[in-house]
């Protein structure tokens, strides 16, 4: 994803690549971009519920 939302962002540019004739390798400067761009995915906030049956998980004693 964080490659992804790098290229429709436009933040990567040709420069940040290396083509070969088989393959696309990402240079250091490309490589810093992707590596900063999951680290942010990473510390964004997730959602949380506090009550568990929200999420699925039923009581033992709706269980019975």
């Amino acid at each position: 994803m964080a490659v992804i939302n790098l290229i429709e962002t436009e933040r990567m540019e040709t420069t940040d690549f290396i083509r070969t004739e088989y393959s696309l390798r990402l240079k250091p400067s490309g490589a810093k971009k992707v590596t900063e761009e999951f680290q942010n995915w990473m510390n964004k906030k997730a959602p949380y519920q506090k009550n568990s049956g929200e999420i699925g998980i039923k009581h033992r004693s709706a269980l019975a």
